[in-house]
């Protein structure tokens, strides 16, 4: 579903990602691990737009995304979330999840002129929609409750479930236990299963918990100084020497 080759980025002198190849496929959960400072979110940052790639190719779904815009990248079915959450506090839990979708009914200048019954209708689907996501993750008794309001793992969940309203082919989660405690941690690895056995989703995540990754991820990629140091599943990674040097070994 995703791949990019080759893939590098400069900063000045810091070559922050050498080189770095890594594959998606279709249906599965997928890591990609490394020290604090390893490049993992730059890595990101490139593969989803927001940032340039110096040299390499990015393809999604077959199709050549290389530096594509972000919005654009996420209209073809591939949606990211952040280390730090990105909600609109001064919204309730669930028109955060109503303004999600992109190209709604009603954003053209003229659309509640002349588009008044479609953009009733188009309303009431995303209620609808975002309704059932909520009840489906267990957040739908805090639906009018704003979301500042809430609890930092539970706006980690909001913005995954944010995420999930764009209906997107593959979740790129960017630290998603971050800041939490260990029950929400637990919780959002039962949200991640469920969201790929029950909507089909695919996920690739950056996670600095290690033990996180170790039993949802099926397949891991180990990034160390930009550098593509490891990959293979959970137990190979857990005995890969170079792995435990650079990253077992800090993590104390």
């Amino acid at each position: 579903m995703l791949e990019a080759n080759g893939i590098e980025k400069n900063f000045g002198g810091l070559k922050a990602v050498d080189n770095v190849s890594i594959k998606v496929k279709e249906g599965t959960i997928m890591g990609l691990i490394g020290p604090n400072g390893a490049g993992k979110t730059t890595f990101f940052n490139l593969i989803t737009g927001f940032l340039s790639t110096d040299s390499g190719e990015i393809k999604f779904k077959g199709k050549d995304i290389t530096n594509l815009e972000p919005h654009l990248i996420s209209r073809l079915g591939m949606v990211r979330t952040f280390q730090q959450t990105r909600i609109f506090p001064e919204m309730t839990v669930l028109e955060n999840l109503i303004v999600a979708p992109q190209d709604n009914v009603g954003e053209g200048f003229f659309d509640p002129i002349f588009y008044r019954k479609a953009l009733k209708d188009d309303q009431k689907e995303k209620i609808s929609v975002a309704v059932a996501i909520l009840k489906d993750m267990g957040l739908y008794d805090q639906k009018d409750e704003y979301a500042k309001n809430l609890p930092y793992g539970e706006q980690k969940r909001l913005e995954l479930m944010r995420a999930v309203m764009t209906s997107p082919d593959i979740l790129l989660l960017d630290e998603p236990t971050a800041g939490v405690s260990q029950d929400y941690t637990d919780n959002m690895k039962s949200y991640i299963k469920k969201l790929k056995n029950e909507r089909g989703i695919t996920f690739f995540i950056i996670e600095h918990k290690m033990s996180f990754l170790m039993d949802l991820a099926e397949y891991l990629y180990v990034i160390d100084h930009g550098k593509l140091i490891a990959s293979g599943t959970p137990k190979e990674i857990q005995n890969n020497t170079k792995v435990i040097n650079a990253y077992l070994g800090t993590e104390g």
